[in-house]
């Protein structure tokens, strides 16, 4: 992995890897300063890792498309699943596939670009 001066973080990164409880991590930042390249370099072979990036301006419907097509691979080895009717559906989902998770790696889910996906009449939150 290609980080440089990111030390400290790379640090609080490992302690979560290595917890044996849940954790929660806020990432933020000025734009285009690399949070999103540190994370997904940083997790996505060393656990379960799910990777759903909201995307600007998309309806919901759309968003909730493409968490069911991030789902498939991550959790349904890549065999489509019906799209969920709501985030609350596709959390369900998730919290199933969470508890049924076999794997000894830790399960990352990291939800970037958090605004795009929560907006006002989404019903993300």
């Amino acid at each position: 992995m290609n980080i440089l001066a990111r030390n400290n973080e790379i640090n609080l990164l490992k302690e979560i890897l290595k917890s044996k409880s849940p954790e929660f991590l806020a990432v933020y930042g000025r734009r285009r300063v690399g949070k999103t390249y540190l994370i997904k370099n940083f997790f996505e072979n060393k656990s379960t890792f799910f990777h759903i990036t909201g995307t600007p301006f998309e309806a919901t419907k759309q968003q909730i498309w493409s968490f069911s097509h991030v789902y498939s691979d991550v959790f349904n080895n890549g065999d489509p699943i019906p799209t969920p009717a709501s985030w609350q559906e596709a959390f369900h989902l998730l919290k199933d596939a969470v508890r049924k998770e076999k794997s000894k790696q830790k399960i990352v889910l990291f939800f970037d670009e958090l605004p795009w996906l929560a907006n006002k009449k989404s019903g993300f939150i």
